[in-house]
Formats: C-alpha cells, sequence, structure tokens
C-alpha cells in the first residue's frame, strides 16, 4: 500500500469510527465496497502491531494551540482543549523530536 493509499483508508477508517455508524452502513452510505474496506483496516491493523510504539491519536475536538516564551532558555507548546485539558511539550524536547522525523527517510 503506496502512503498515499495508506493516509485515504486511515482517514476514512477513522472517519467511519467516529461516525457511529457500522461499517456496512459506512460503506453503503459512501459508495464503498464493504469488502475492501475490511481488508484495508485489516491490513493497517496488522501494520500497526508490527510498530507497537506508534499509537495512532485521533484529535475529535479543536484546540487552541499556543506557543509561549518561557524564558530565555527556550519555548513551549501548549495544547489547550475546549474541556480545559492542556499538553505542554517543552520546545527543547519538540525541537529534538523534529530533528528525529527529518531524519526518517521519505
Amino acid at each position: 500500500m503506496g502512503k498515499e493509499d495508506q493516509i485515504y483508508w486511515e482517514r476514512l477508517i477513522e472517519e467511519q469510527t467516529g461516525s457511529g455508524l457500522s461499517i456496512a452502513k459506512f460503506c453503503e452510505e459512501r459508495q464503498i465496497k464493504f469488502s475492501a474496506f475490511k481488508n484495508k483496516k485489516y491490513q493497517l491493523t496488522k501494520e500497526r502491531a508490527k510498530n507497537p510504539n506508534i499509537v495512532p491519536l485521533r484529535i475529535i475536538d479543536k484546540p487552541e494551540i499556543v506557543a509561549e516564551s518561557k524564558n530565555c532558555q527556550g519555548f513551549e507548546i501548549s495544547v489547550i482543549f475546549r474541556n480545559g485539558h492542556r499538553v505542554v511539550v517543552p520546545g527543547q524536547l519538540l525541537s529534538s523530536i523534529l530533528y528525529e522525523i527529518a531524519k526518517l527517510p521519505c
């Protein structure tokens, strides 16, 4: 499965999961072959099992994202959800993560 195809199916599966519809009803409404949907979902689930350290993240609600300068040492990125929950990522950690992502082969 190519990267674009994988992204398409991941989004479609995510949409179905969030829709509350059964797979059969979802496929019927979108004119997708039920067998193709089930097959792709199986393939992606199997693929994720090979990489247990990668956990898909689905953000249901649109958070507010704020970049703040903490002090002269750096900054932090805060993701604030409507329910008040907040995720804070220190800038130093973020730059390390981005560096590692940049090293990945395309």
